[in-house]
């Protein structure tokens, strides 16, 4: 496996509601012999700038997003955040939602996580997962701080 990362938080012109990131973004993914899974973590950080209760940036991003895939096969995999009222769901334009194959929620238990599905276009949802979730250290830093991951 093949990771490549590709820094969207250094500059606003790396948001992907800029018309001609998608080319740049294939040919990255092309130069690192191609990617299964694109993982956007999260959908604020790369949609900077544009307004996300906005139809028009949010459907340039999405649109801009399907064009990544379709050009390089990858299955896009976007983390984005519940509003002030998660009951409410997804932060944003309702359209966001619409867009999507699938949706997962993960919240927070007592004692752990729950993953559950609130939305599933093709096939049937699956059942509801808890999970916990450990800090584990994975070395150090060049100033010996511990680097840390949650798994």
């Amino acid at each position: 496996m093949t990771l490549l990362a590709i820094d969207f938080t250094n500059s606003m012109s790396c948001s992907i509601t800029t018309s001609d990131l998608p080319s740049e973004i294939v040919r990255s993914i092309e130069a690192a012999g191609g990617a299964d899974l694109l993982v956007l973590d999260t959908f604020a950080q790369v949609t900077a700038g544009g307004n996300e209760n906005s139809g028009e940036d949010m459907g340039l991003a999405l649109g801009n997003l399907k064009a990544i895939t379709a050009a390089t096969g990858a299955t896009a995999l976007v983390v984005h955040h519940s509003g002030k009222d998660a009951e409410r769901g997804a932060r944003g334009w309702s359209g966001i939602r619409a867009a999507c194959d699938a949706e997962l929620e993960i919240s927070r238990l007592p004692n752990g996580r729950k993953l559950r599905t609130t939305k599933q276009k093709d096939g049937d949802e699956f059942k509801d997962a808890v999970f916990s979730l450990s800090v584990e250290q994975l070395g150090h830093d060049d100033e010996n701080d511990p680097l840390t991951s949650l798994v």
